[in-house]
């Protein structure tokens, strides 16, 4: 009901231009706190909400989702609360988010090189490249997981390896530097910047692409 009327409010503010205090006022949901406080977030960060929906390829799998309603449900699943009462470190969070998103490509051809997915059926790919990341280049898997990766270790291993050789490179953490997200100059380097300051702030901006392993270039 929540996610609903938050989109429902956000709909006739884009298409009325009426003001999101005086909507939530007339709205029928009971906690307007709540309503009121939802909606702002997802509009104030809606830049940073928008590259995670871009990057994670969420709406080219997710067909019946509109890009309004993605980011109130990323918004809320990341940063709201979904995650407010299991997971309270939110920045590390969204850092594993953001790396997975970044480095899917690499993350992917470890999965289907291993064969990770073929012998544990239970898995969905979503999963994998998450555990695969933290397994591999973050701090390894703990938790229930921990014994799946361990059956898999010497296959993750060699696929490792086989990266390494054929990249010629000698440690693990360079691997990362060879994602295609690292050769894309349209990717790295953007042109420009289109910023609606009715949305958001320059600087505000900045911290969120920061946070995504955006990286300030001079002289370009």
């Amino acid at each position: 009901m929540l996610y609903q009327e938050v989109y429902r409010l956000w709909q006739i503010n884009q298409k009325t231009n009426r003001s999101i205090r005086s909507l939530v006022a007339q709205s029928t949901y009971k906690n307007k706190p709540q309503l009121l406080a939802l909606i702002s977030k997802v509009i104030q960060h809606r830049a940073l909400l928008q590259t995670i929906i871009d990057r994670s390829q969420l709406l080219e799998r997710e067909k019946f989702l509109s890009n309004e309603l993605a980011l109130i449900l990323i918004y809320d699943q990341v940063f709201g609360t979904h995650v407010r009462g299991k997971f309270k470190n939110k920045p590390q969070l969204l850092a594993l988010i953001s790396k997975v998103i970044q480095h899917r490509a690499l993350l992917q051809t470890i999965i289907d090189r291993s064969q990770l997915l073929e012998r544990e059926k239970f898995l969905s790919n979503e999963l994998a490249l998450i555990l695969i990341y933290d397994q591999v280049f973050g701090t390894h898997v703990r938790g229930k997981f921990k014994g799946m990766l361990k059956r898999n270790q010497s296959s993750i291993d060699q696929c490792i390896e086989t990266l390494l050789n054929e990249h010629k490179l000698s440690s693990i953490s360079e691997l990362l530097d060879t994602s295609p997200t690292n050769k894309n100059p349209s990717i790295e380097i953007p042109r420009y910047v289109r910023i609606n300051l009715l949305k958001t702030k320059a600087k505000q901006l900045r911290l969120n692409l920061k946070e995504l392993s955006f990286k300030k270039i001079k002289n370009v």
